[in-house]
């Protein structure tokens, strides 16, 4: 399928989806650029008439708007890579006709895009800031010959130097970046982590394998080329995470990492590692194989891990301490918080959801089978805002604070349409969202 990029595609995806009915009839929010848990799309589920009061007199579902002066798009893409660090977020695209990636450096603040740089013939994956050395460090491989794989070349590592604005190709400098068993499947490589500390980086290797997609996680030692491995591809799925520019504790990585038994949908669960230590650890996993959960994400920088449990009369909403395994019930909210997580490292008592409706399970995923705008909670206060209104931008997924920032003035906003990723960035504290000190303020 030919691929090509650019700033009209944009647009031209905003046309295409715009439309008056703002509920999206598509399950859940996809796993690992793949459509993994969206099985069957639903039907007849936009009819919400049988609304449910919020506090405060508020009427669910949310209100929208023609438009919102406060959210400026910034990319749609069939990738979802993409990295920040105030006030920059880094953006590649990849050319199918010409073989070619460029990277993009948008400003949050000017709202414009820059290229800095080129890569010829490899398609840039995940992307990992080091922001102490001015660095940012990013895997690369060739687009994939299914007929013909071992004609495909080996997949690359590189570093942007930002503060002398070189590109560093590292890969003959190193140990082969690949695993034996993904070498041997000429799998792709995507940069996890770096731990530069001890020495060492976090890589996720996948190919196909007949009906399913496998790969293997490891920590590479750089000296040595030692693999510490966190998965096998013949013991679980693990999946590379979201894509999200940041990891909100450094401490601990989580995966995707449900077995593979009477399909995938049977088993949802994700993996969470102690990875701050020279042997990692698993020390919690979202689920027993059997109860119905959903929402696993990051860990916060508060240790704790938040998803909603199935219950007899509904759902809970809950906090997990992984440090002690501990679960606390937060308060309701008023809809279903479909895929509630951290909004970022330096906010981690604010929490992003999007208004879930109708929550159904399938296999052991808990999740809304409606899904609408995205919202901001603050935990302590109790004050939560709507982020988004404006109609015709796909399905919202989720909203992120700009790393770096310690004001929360930016929020990088995704969202997808079909195959097209989407994001925006929009300016909270202009909309009135976020105070200059950085709290999340209530509605006038």
């Amino acid at each position: 399928m030919l691929r090509q990029f650019g700033w009209l595609l944009f647009w031209v995806s905003l046309g295409a989806c715009d439309s008056a009915e703002k509920r999206i009839t598509d399950a859940g929010t996809d796993r690992n650029d793949l459509d993994l848990v969206d099985v069957p799309d639903l039907t007849d589920v936009s009819d919400v008439s049988d609304v449910q009061d919020g506090p405060d007199g508020e009427t669910w579902p949310a209100p929208s708007c023609a438009e919102d002066p406060y959210l400026a798009p910034v990319v749609a893409s069939y990738y979802s890579t993409l990295a920040a660090y105030f006030p920059f977020i880094y953006i590649p695209m990849y050319d199918d006709t010409e073989k070619l990636s460029t990277m993009y450096a948008y400003h949050v603040e000017t709202r414009e895009m820059a290229e800095i740089f080129l890569v010829p013939g490899y398609v840039v994956g995940q992307m990992v800031m080091d922001i102490e050395n001015q660095h940012l460090w990013f895997s690369a491989n060739e687009r994939p010959d299914f007929e013909h794989p071992e004609t495909r070349l080996p997949p690359k590592l590189f570093i942007w130097h930002m503060d002398t604005q070189i590109l560093e190709d590292l890969t003959d400098q190193m140990y082969p970046l690949r695993s034996p068993a993904c070498e041997a499947g000429h799998a792709s490589l995507y940069l996890q982590k770096l731990d530069l500390e001890r020495n060492r980086i976090l890589f996720y290797c996948t190919f196909p394998d007949v009906t399913r997609q496998v790969g293997e996680l490891y920590f590479m030692e750089l000296t040595s080329g030692e693999r510490t491995f966190l998965g096998h591809y013949e013991e679980r799925y693990y999946g590379r995470g979201y894509p999200i520019p940041e990891l909100f504790n450094e401490a601990y990585f989580n995966v995707y990492c449900s077995d593979w038994i009477g399909g995938l949908e049977s088993d949802y669960k994700d993996c969470y590692w102690k990875v701050d230590q020279p042997e990692p650890a698993l020390i919690y996993e979202s689920s027993d194989g059997t109860r119905i959960n959903g929402s696993t994400s990051q860990v916060s920088a508060d240790h704790l891990v938040y998803q909603t449990w199935q219950t007899e009369t509904g759902f809970d909403l809950t906090a997990t301490d992984v440090r002690t395994g501990q679960h606390e019930i937060l308060p309701s909210l008023p809809v279903f918080p479909q895929g509630i997580a951290t909004a970022g490292k330096l906010f981690p008592r604010i929490l992003s959801w999007a208004e879930g409706y109708e929550e159904l399970a399938i296999g052991n995923l808990l999740q809304a089978g409606v899904i609408g705008h995205l919202f901001l909670w603050d935990r302590d206060t109790m004050i939560y805002r709507q982020v988004t209104c404006k109609e015709g931008n796909g399905r919202y997924a989720i909203v992120l604070f700009m790393p770096g920032d310690p004001t929360g003035r930016y929020g990088i906003v995704g969202a997808k349409t079909g195959e097209l990723y989407l994001f925006f960035v929009k300016d909270l504290r202009a909309a009135g969202i976020m105070s200059e000190d950085g709290q999340l303020l209530p509605a006038l």
